[in-house]
């Protein structure tokens, strides 16, 4: 099992449609997001929070069960999305790290 369904599993408990924490599962709920901030309820976080929201997919009040649990996709989501951001820093670093190493060692060559 990957590290991110039992990490989903642990957060969510039991997960009874396929594809949650899937790429197209964090793009819906992206857009979701986007589209809830900046049209549905602007000046709002996601979920809004005022009285009688209503989920932007289904368009079903929600109540404060689905709020929490939207709430905990999201902060998932963002976590998730700042681990790879910060993993994608570190191999950048890396990367030019050896690019620097490898640049002084085309130097050192050239001036033999």
């Amino acid at each position: 099992m990957n590290k991110l369904l039992l990490r989903l599993q642990a957060s969510f408990g039991d997960l009874d449609v396929p594809g949650v924490g899937s790429e197209v599962w964090r793009e819906l709920l992206i857009a979701a997001s986007e589209y809830s901030t900046q049209k549905a309820y602007p000046g709002q976080p996601y979920p809004a929070t005022v009285d009688g929201v209503k989920c932007v997919l289904c368009l079903q009040p929600l109540d404060e069960s689905a709020k929490d649990r939207l709430a905990q996709f999201w902060r998932f989501i963002q976590d998730d999305t700042s681990t790879k951001r910060d993993a994608a820093r570190e191999s950048v670093a890396q990367l030019a790290a050896l690019l620097t190493g490898s640049r002084k060692s085309c130097r050192n060559i050239l001036k033999s």
